[in-house]
């Protein structure tokens, strides 16, 4: 028998894993569909993994403004979790301090409702990085 995995989410909001059946790429879209927007797994939002950034004026670009942000810090996982899933930009973080990022996932491929209004649902998977 295999061990529970524990998997803290981070993010702001539950995560729907949909059913890979009801999946399909829609090439008008661009975009993964579900046809009856199964939802095979939801993950909880435990609390949310934040970037604490600093903001300070770069050198303007042809008279267009730009910024540098520079990571102050990342908060620290929790312990008692095997796996966490974590913003882009806390990945980011993460690998820009130098930190294993091997038990970090991400939203892989985002899936959309089938009714027209291209309404984000879910996900296809959990991506590793």
């Amino acid at each position: 028998m295999k061990a529970k995995i524990f998997i803290f989410n981070g993010t702001p909001n539950s995560i729907n894993i949909i059913d890979p059946s009801s999946i399909m790429f829609d090439g008008k879209s661009r975009k993964y569909i579900s046809m009856n927007e199964k939802v095979v797994t939801k993950i909880p939002s435990n609390f949310i993994l934040n970037v604490n950034c600093e903001m300070e004026n770069a050198e303007p670009i042809n008279g267009i403004p730009t910024i540098k942000i520079k990571i102050v810090s990342i908060d620290e996982l929790p312990v008692g979790y095997d796996y966490y899933i974590v913003s882009a930009p806390y990945l980011a973080a993460a690998k820009s301090r130098g930190k294993d990022t091997s038990n970090l996932l991400t939203i892989g491929e985002p899936v959309y409702s089938s009714d027209g209004l291209l309404r984000p649902i879910g996900a296809a998977e959990l991506q590793r990085n």
